[in-house]
Order: structure tokens, then sequence, then C-alpha cells
């Protein structure tokens, strides 16, 4: 990712990523027999796919790739971590899920080690050299 990050803004590395897993599951998804046809699909099932496509796929990635492109991608795939963190709090605030205290502490974990690993090294002074 971070070569190819250096010749290609993320739209368009989203768009070349989307179009190889495309071709790669062509084969197998025509393998299963795709019955569904667009006119059988309901309005709810076609708004989700929307959503799911837009947000969950192109706007995801895109943002991924930016961070990928800005800080590294050592640091942006840290971020990943933030998924399960972000479906529980979705489903707290749409689906008005109670959170129990395991996925409090382990969402306030997956926080404080992003925090950890992002945050800016410590200078090394004299005495630290000494003691290596």
């Amino acid at each position: 990712g971070k070569r190819v990050m250096t010749g290609l803004d993320p739209l368009a590395a989203v768009a070349y990523s989307c179009i190889a897993g495309t071709l790669m599951l062509l084969v197998p998804a025509l393998g299963e027999g795709m019955s569904v046809t667009l006119f059988s699909v309901t309005p709810v099932a076609l708004i989700s796919l929307i959503y799911l496509a837009l947000f969950g796929t192109v706007l995801a990635f895109v943002w991924f790739y930016s961070g990928v492109h800005e800080i590294g991608a050592v640091r942006a795939g840290l971020f990943i971590n933030l998924v399960p963190v972000s479906a529980v709090t979705l489903g707290i605030l749409v689906l008005g899920e109670k959170p129990g205290f395991s996925l409090l502490i382990g969402g306030g974990m997956i926080l404080m080690g992003l925090v950890l690993t992002n945050r800016p090294p410590k200078p090394r002074t004299v005495s630290d050299a000494g003691n290596r």
C-alpha cells in the first residue's frame, strides 16, 4: 500500500482495489448460481446495499488510504482496531443495544492502545544513552 500510494490518490487506489476484488470474487459468485435479479430486491435491501457500498467501502477505504498516504502504513493500520469500537457504538446509538461491562473495558483498551501507540516518542537524554 505504501508504494502504491506514492503514485495514486486515495480514490484511485480504492477504485483499483475494488475492481481487483470484484474480478477475483466474480467466478466464485457465478459458481453459487446468482439467482437474484435487481427487480427482486426490496427497497430496504437496496438502500442498505448502497449505504454499505458508499460508507462501509468507498468512504472507509478512501479515509484509510488517505491515512496511509499522510501517516504511513504502519500507523494507519493501527486504526483498523476502531472497527469493533465503531460497530458497538453504532449498535448503542442506532439500535439501542445495552453494552456490557466487558465491551466497555475492551473498547477502552482499544482506545488506550491507539493513544499509546500514536504518542510522540520521549526525547532521549544523556542518562538514557549510558544505560544501554
